[in-house]
């Protein structure tokens, strides 16, 4: 897409001859194109919204599975050492420690999975910024009152040849 939005950008100088309207075309399209890269990552930014979700979840049905056999701490009676109601409290912290270790792991995961997520789209934006950089300033700054339109037919008839001619003719 890249190499198209450079494209596109000569064809607009060799139609308008206008270097900064083909600098804004070629920005527009790449613009668009930094936009669809971003757009990839859209699932792992929902799959990293949703992990904390997920654990939160664990602690509900912890809590949840606490409170319910809490009524067997009562139902043993209020006597001290009963090995029931020793059971019943066992139950209940088991519960209360699956709960709360779900949401530890989540959020660590979640962690994880941020960190990741920023390293790989600031390295991403990165590059797309270098390539855009470096597009701009050895092909587009150089347009000059060449006659533009047959460089980029040549380069359209025979494009692996003719490429690094027109490159060439350009950077010269």
């Amino acid at each position: 897409a890249t190499f198209q939005s450079m494209l596109a950008a000569v064809r607009n100088f060799s139609t308008t001859g206008n270097k900064e309207n083909a600098q804004g075309y070629f920005k527009t399209s790449f613009e668009q194109f930094r936009d669809e890269a971003a757009s990839r990552w859209e699932m792992i930014r929902y799959i990293t919204w949703a992990v904390p979700s997920i654990g939160f979840i664990g602690t509900v049905i912890g809590i949840g599975d606490a409170l319910g056999n809490a009524h067997k701490v009562i139902d043993t009676g209020m006597g001290t050492g009963s090995s029931h109601q020793v059971g019943a409290v066992q139950v209940i912290t088991a519960s209360l420690g699956t709960a709360f270790d779900t949401t530890l792991i989540a959020l660590f995961c979640s962690l994880l999975l941020m960190l990741f997520f920023h390293l790989g789209t600031r390295y991403e934006d990165k590059i797309l910024t270098n390539i855009y950089n470096d597009i701009d300033k050895k092909v587009i700054q150089r347009f000059h009152g060449q006659d533009m339109e047959t460089l980029f037919t040549a380069m359209m008839e025979e494009p692996m040849e003719n490429m690094v001619k027109v490159f060439r003719k350009i950077w010269s």
